[in-house]
């Protein structure tokens, strides 16, 4: 078993759990916010099991699925997490205000399934020398560079200092979940910089 593989099945695992645990909060949907929790988990599992795709992929077509899954989910979790925590907070967030900022994950995601005819979201090559697919691109597209990504940032960044600035309007009981939850996303949000900056 080489090294992708092992990943991939590791991937694969984490994102069944994901799964399980987002299935298990969306249908329980007694506690405030354990829907918008169970969304971000499931869409974890998503974005979790598009890079194990990619890693088994033997295809272009199969590759682009899981590429294409990768960022369906790293589109939409930012809003998805900005929604949840908000509402975890006691706000809920307007649909007007919802539709807008769904815009850019939805062309995201359309450039990203259509990025093999124009490159808005990453560069070729999309395999190395030896034919292997590459995981990460050699350089992102413009699109990626100066849109997709700094928007991601700002809306997480935007999520989790909502937590944090509502912290005094939450139950004391409440707010050590709410800094732990903060907490929680500063590692998946280092590796994601890390990553799109070439590191590692």
């Amino acid at each position: 078993m080489n090294l992708d593989v092992l990943i991939a099945v590791i991937l694969i695992f984490g994102a069944a759990c994901y799964l399980l645990l987002g299935g298990r909060l969306i249908a329980s949907g007694r506690e405030v916010g354990s829907v918008p929790i169970g969304l971000v988990f499931a869409l974890m599992a998503v974005w979790v099991i598009g890079g194990a795709v990619e890693l088994l992929s033997t295809s272009f077509a199969v590759f682009s699925l899981g590429r294409t899954g990768h960022f369906v989910a790293t589109s939409l979790l930012p809003v998805a997490a900005y929604v949840c925590f908000r509402e975890y907070t006691g706000d809920k967030s307007p649909v007007h205000t919802i539709i807008m900022l769904m815009l850019i994950p939805l062309v995201t995601i359309s450039l990203a399934a259509t990025n093999a005819y124009h490159e808005f979201m990453w560069l070729s090559p999309f395999e190395n020398a030896e034919g292997d697919f590459l995981t990460r691109p050699t350089a992102w597209g413009p699109w990626f560079l100066f849109v997709h990504a700094p928007y991601s940032y700002l809306v997480i960044t935007a999520a989790m200092f909502s937590l944090l600035m509502h912290s005094s309007g939450v139950a004391p009981a409440h707010r050590r979940g709410l800094f732990l939850l903060t907490a929680a996303c500063l590692g998946p949000l280092a590796a994601t910089v890390a990553y799109d900056f070439g590191l590692g």
